[in-house]
């Protein structure tokens, strides 16, 4: 059983590179090189977009290279940051941030002296002999506390009640920040998965139950899409802890080029799931508790009536807002010396972080290179506050797929019908166009549409069309130039290569001239020689022949025996097609008389040839079948023309021309008027011509003849015959040889004898073809 075949074509070859395009799109989070294009494409468009102005209600307290050089080096003692947070919270903030771990004791000199001191004292049970060493006692206590900078932290959180504390967790798989020096100055560099200060995975201190997400919705998802787990944890002091509105964690994960541009909302340690340290902040901000908070996995976290979209590991799309000191910044050393007024922090968001370039908190962004990490905690409470989300949800996937298709097959079907130069220019437009589509989509709908993959599709269906159109276009110059290299002059073929849709299958009508040439007498010639010796002779003739219909850049359409059929005006147009046509004709006598010439010499019978020129409109194209055609020319003007060359034995001429011929080349060739002849096949009469020679280099004989012989035709068709047969001969006076003014001379002697009807047209009817 045979199957058809199927037959490709550029849209086919666009379509299956749609579908691979496709196939790359979903899988393609599995593929660094594309992933990490569309993320810069997604940079390309924060830079595009800019700066956006921010909303009032963040502030930040810098701990910046001004404060180091007033305090000294970090880390500076918790009564500081005591001190800090009493300053801001007389301004009656919703809430005060600290970026900063604080998950090791401090312990200064004066403490352990102090608490060495009491040890000692105890240890003596002084206390318990008078009152005075009970009141001693109590005194080495107050000193302690005095002394104990973290137990003045914590009376400076429980006191403001707007404070959330920062946290981290090992093994994220995520760069590791800060214990306690700001983010990232003092925590070991992560090597692992697991990698940290810590991998015995301690327990959640107890303070950290009130910080986690307690309302879960669609937990079934994490069966199949796990959230980001932790392996250990890195908690603020229990004195810190317990006394702090809220707790989140800091971690982040930059993507594969190391930039920063998720946040992590959600943290899964040991069964419980821990909301991050900017979410914290803007949800203190927002006035919402915590036990109204949905952790709605696949889809976000849900605020009241609002929802923060995540992708599927719980992750949100930073909206960064701009580059460094988009936000208010504030020096931490002006704040504690009241040079910025405490009611600057009033209802405000107030984040305390690290902005100093020694403390080596700085992260990279699609629009900053070292953007301090408090700022970009910043962004994320910007964007939550405003719900100015940049969303990238996972039914977007389906409309990158629709451009995919869109963009891909479009280009299959349009891209084949433009010309060449138009292509690129299509593929270019389409290209800014989606680019600019995209970029509006981000900048004005905070939209993160894909640009990496439609542009894909873009790019590679228009190599693929290009290189189909080359593969095809040479395929079918090499098909006509071996179809016409035998019948056409080789700069004629080289003009239709350029082309070669004039060749389609089909025609079309258009004026040309066709001439038909054919042997005179080549029966007896035949007879006289060898089978060989006739083919020697019949090529060379054939080859003289053709060389001159190629030479004035016809077209040889084709050999039927010793007949040659040429077409002129196809298949590139020549406006002189009826002049090229007679030229060759006149030209054919005259390389006939060469030849016949050298035939004599060699004792060679020679022939005479008849040719037949007509112009006129025919349908010219590729005739036949898909798989075998000819290129030629059909109609009623073809018929003409060979019947003319037949009409050649009746006269004894050589060359015979239609009068629509005789029209074009008017005052350019000597002609004389045949006669008015109905050919077989056609009703309407049609006056032809003998081509004689060109205007240029006839004598005065020539002159005078056709003179001559003009006026006796003016009187053979006046009904004048006795008088014609006077000017008949008269001609022949010139030209003694003359067949047609012998023909005349007969036929004006028949009508005299034999007087025709009154309504005698003149029309000769020809019997046969």
């Amino acid at each position: 059983m045979r199957f058809p075949r199927l037959r490709m074509s550029a849209f086919w070859l666009s379509a299956l590179i749609t579908l691979f395009v496709a196939v790359l799109l979903f899988i393609g989070s599995d593929l660094a090189m594309f992933e990490s294009l569309e993320l810069k494409t997604l940079d390309l468009r924060f830079k595009l977009r800019g700066q956006k102005k921010v909303g009032s209600e963040t502030v930040i307290v810098a701990l910046d290279d001004k404060s180091i050089e007033r305090i000294g080096r970090w880390p500076w003692p918790r009564s500081r940051m005591a001190d800090l947070i009493n300053k801001i919270s007389t301004g009656k903030p919703r809430v005060i941030g600290f970026d900063i771990i604080f998950s090791e004791p401090e312990v200064s000199a004066d403490l352990k002296q102090i608490r060495t001191l009491r040890e000692r004292y105890n240890v003596l049970g002084l206390e318990r002999q008078s009152d005075q060493g009970r009141r001693f006692s109590k005194l080495l206590e107050e000193q302690e506390r005095k002394a104990d900078n973290d137990y003045l932290l914590g009376e400076a959180i429980r006191g403001s009640g707007s404070v959330v504390l920062a946290m981290f967790f090992d093994g994220v798989d995520a760069p590791v920040l800060h214990p306690e020096a700001a983010p990232a100055s003092r925590v070991p560099a992560v090597k692992g998965p697991t990698a940290g200060v810590v991998t015995t995975g301690r327990p959640a201190p107890p303070y950290l139950r009130k910080s986690e997400f307690k309302l879960l919705k669609n937990k079934e998802v994490t069966r199949l899409i796990p959230p980001i787990v932790a392996a250990n944890l890195t908690a603020p002091l229990e004195v810190l802890g317990k006394y702090a509105l809220a707790v989140g964690h800091a971690n982040m994960r930059p993507d594969i080029d190391g930039v920063a541009r998720w946040e992590i909302l959600l943290v899964q340690y040991q069964g419980s799931y821990y909301p991050s340290f900017a979410f914290q902040v803007a949800r203190t901000y927002l006035g919402v508790p915590p036990d109204e908070i949905i952790a709605n996995f696949g889809e976000g976290i849900e605020i009241n009536d609002m929802l923060v979209p995540t992708d599927e590991r719980m992750r949100m799309l930073i909206n960064y807002n701009g580059y460094s000191n988009t936000f208010p910044r504030y020096s931490f050393t002006d704040v504690l010396d009241g040079r910025v007024p405490p009611e600057t922090f009033q209802g405000k968001a107030v984040l305390v972080g690290a902005t100093a370039t020694g403390l080596y908190d700085q992260k990279v962004t699609p629009l900053s290179k070292a953007l301090p990490g408090v700022e970009k905690h910043a962004n994320v409470v910007e964007n939550i506050i405003h719900a100015s989300f940049l969303e990238r949800a996972d039914w977007m996937t389906f409309l990158d797929l629709f451009f995919v298709l869109l963009f891909g097959l479009g280009s299959g079907v349009v891209l084949p019908r433009l010309p060449k130069l138009w292509g690129p220019l299509f593929s270019l437009v389409l290209l800014g166009g989606y680019f600019y589509f995209a970029y509006v989509m981000f900048a004005k709908y905070r939209m993160w549409l894909n640009l990496i993959y439609p542009s894909f599709s873009i790019v590679l269906c228009f190599v693929g069309v290009i290189s189909y159109r080359f593969m095809t276009e040479e395929r079918e110059k090499r098909k006509v130039k071996g179809a016409f290299q035998q019948y056409l002059n080789p700069s004629v073929v080289n003009e239709v290569l350029k082309n070669p849709q004039m060749l389609k299958l089909g025609g079309e009508k258009r004026e040309l001239t066709v001439l038909f040439s054919d042997i005179r007498g080549f029966t007896s010639v035949s007879e006289k020689l060898e089978p060989e010796a006739l083919v020697h002779l019949l090529n060379e003739y054939l080859t003289a022949m053709t060389d001159l219909i190629l030479a004035k850049d016809g077209l040889l359409d084709k050999y039927m025996g010793d007949a040659i059929m040429a077409v002129f005006g196809a298949p590139i147009p020549q406006p002189d097609h009826a002049h090229r046509a007679c030229t060759v004709a006149l030209d054919m006598l005259s390389e006939l008389k060469r030849l016949q010439a050298r035939w004599k010499e060699q004792n060679i019978p020679v022939f005479d040839i008849g040719v037949g020129v007509n112009t006129g409109p025919m349908v010219v194209g590729n005739m036949g079948s898909s798989k075998r055609f000819d290129y030629t020319v059909t109609g009623d003007s073809v018929n003409l023309g060979s019947r003319l060359e037949g009409a050649n034995k009746q006269y004894h001429t050589n060359v015979i021309i239609s009068e629509f011929t005789c029209n074009v080349i008017k005052g350019a060739f000597h002609v004389r008027e045949l006669d008015s002849v109905r050919v077989v096949g056609k009703k309407m009469p049609v006056r032809i011509f003998e081509l004689r020679g060109k205007s240029d280099g006839q004598g005065n004989q020539e002159g005078e003849f056709l003179q001559v012989y003009t006026e006796g035709m003016g009187c053979y068709r006046d009904r004048q015959w006795e008088r014609s047969v006077e000017l008949f001969t008269k001609a022949l006076g010139i030209y003694p040889t003359d067949s047609v003014c012998k023909l005349y001379i007969e036929r004006c002697k028949d009508l005299i004898v034999d007087s025709p009807p009154a309504d005698w047209d003149g029309v000769f009817e020809m019997k046969t073809k």
